[in-house]
């Protein structure tokens, strides 16, 4: 079963990303595209998935708590 950590961000990543102005519309657009397979990864437990798109998410995230954008 995947950590209790990788639930929530697959849920707030994308939301947080999604209400800061900074995100472009490229970024948001991936963003679209990732949480829905991150979160359908956590239905038939394929830990190894939900882990790789969590990871993808909140580097996302990271990259603009860093102040760059895209």
């Amino acid at each position: 079963m995947i950590a209790p950590s990788g639930a929530p961000s697959l849920c707030a990543v994308p939301r947080r990303l999604g209400e800061n102005p900074a995100v472009g519309a490229r970024t948001r657009e991936g963003i679209r595209h990732l949480a829905p397979r991150g979160r359908m990864t956590l239905d038939p437990g394929h830990v190894d998935a939900a882990e790789r798109e969590t990871g993808r998410l909140e580097a996302i995230a990271q990259r603009y708590r860093c102040g760059a954008g895209a």
